[in-house]
C-alpha cells in the first residue's frame, strides 16, 4: 500500500540539446517506453494459464510539452525538427517535490519531433511538440 503523504512533483523543466525551454503550465507528459503488455490466457488441460507479450512496436518513450509562440521558441523549434537533428535530440525533463524540493529526473536520448506542430500566434499562442526516442533512463 502507498504511502498517505505523498507529494506532487510539479514545475517541470525541460531542456533539448542542452537548451532549457519555459513551458506552459501543466503541459509536460511522459511516457517512459517499456512498451505496452499484452495478457493472453492459454490452457494447460483443464487449467488456464497466463501468457504475457510485450509489444516492442510502442517500446519507445514520449515527451510531449508545450512552449509559447514567441520567436525565440518558434526559431529553436525549427532548428530541431531539420532532417539532420531527427533522432538526434537528447531530452531531458525535471520536476521537483511540491514539499520537499527533491528532483526526479528523465533522460531521452535519440530522440525525434514526431508530430507537425502547428504554430498558433496570438497573445495565448502555444506550440505543442512531442519527441519519441529511446526508453527512459
Amino acid at each position: 500500500m502507498g504511502n498517505c503523504s505523498q507529494h506532487i512533483i510539479a514545475t517541470p523543466n525541460i531542456t533539448v540539446l542542452n537548451i532549457s525551454f519555459p513551458v506552459v503550465a501543466d503541459s509536460v507528459e511522459v511516457t517512459p517506453g517499456f512498451g505496452t503488455i499484452e495478457v493472453m490466457g492459454a490452457s494447460i488441460g483443464n487449467s488456464v494459464c497466463q501468457t504475457l507479450s510485450r509489444n516492442v512496436a510502442d517500446a519507445f518513450s514520449i515527451i510531449k510539452f508545450s512552449v509559447y509562440s514567441t520567436k525565440d521558441n518558434i526559431d529553436i523549434l525549427l532548428r530541431f525538427m531539420e532532417p539532420s537533428q531527427q533522432g538526434k535530440l537528447t531530452t531531458e525533463v525535471t520536476g521537483t517535490d511540491t514539499i520537499t524540493g527533491e528532483t526526479l529526473t528523465f533522460a531521452q536520448a535519440s530522440g525525434a519531433i514526431v508530430n507537425n506542430p502547428s504554430i498558433k500566434l496570438g497573445p495565448s499562442g502555444v506550440v505543442e511538440i512531442e519527441i519519441h526516442g529511446s526508453k527512459l533512463v
